[in-house]
């Protein structure tokens, strides 16, 4: 999905949205005709539509049996053992890679099936990039390694690689290792998210819900078109 795209006039709304792209999870198999597609549900939206195509031999469903971890961008997938049917076109699927906030494989999306396979093609994924160790200390101070900014340690969670901080100095650089200066822990930085979250000793969102009692933040100009 994609918002704020001009329909009709130079005022559409940004929280509108229009369908980009269908991706194919599973391409199923034995069909002899292509099948029509159908969008139902979606709140407020129409018009949307889309066509299919059928080939023999596509790859199927890919399964991640272990998503990894430390990626700080999604890795390159290459396929080998690849067998193809004798006498038809053929082609090399085309794969890519999801991560999620703690730098692992979620899914293996498929952006070209292939044409004329006769076996399924083994997956390699790429290995990470950086190394990703230990785990920091409440209040300690991190450094990133290539921008030389420092912060304290809020908070560190573990199984989601998320680590919070507070009293930034400078500004860190995306890909550059954060290490703890009494923990030892080194992790390489793949996500920077400065928008604050619901802390319990502020009132930023208490604030926000009254403020849409007042006015329709949901339109692109509240106070109407001229």
């Amino acid at each position: 999905m994609i918002g704020g795209i001009n329909v009709c006039n130079l005022n559409a709304n940004p929280r509108l949205q229009s369908v980009q792209t269908v991706p194919i999870i599973n391409p199923g198999a034995g069909y002899t005709v292509a099948p029509k597609i159908k969008f139902y549900g979606g709140k407020g939206g129409t018009g949307a539509a889309a066509t299919s195509g059928i080939a023999d031999g596509t790859v199927g469903i890919i399964t991640v049996s272990s998503g990894g971890s430390g990626y700080t961008t999604a890795p390159s997938i290459s396929l080998s053992n690849e067998i193809f049917l004798s006498g038809v076109s053929t082609s090399s699927a085309q794969l890519i890679t999801v991560l999620n906030a703690a730098g692992t494989v979620t899914e293996i999306r498929i952006t070209n099936a292939g044409l004329g396979y006769s076996a399924a093609p083994t997956i390699t994924v790429s290995s990470p990039d950086m190394d990703s160790t230990g785990d920091f200390i409440f209040n300690e101070i991190v450094t990133g390694q290539t921008s030389g900014t420092t912060a304290r340690v809020r908070t560190w969670n573990s199984s989601t690689n998320v680590l919070e901080v507070a009293s930034v100095s400078g500004e860190f650089t995306i890909g550059e290792d954060v290490v703890g200066s009494t923990s030892g822990a080194s992790h390489a930085l793949r996500v920077i998210d400065t928008t604050p979250d619901n802390d319990p000793f502020a009132d930023n969102f208490e604030i926000e819900t009254q403020a849409d009692s007042i006015l329709d933040f949901s339109e692109q100009n509240p106070f109407g078109i001229p």
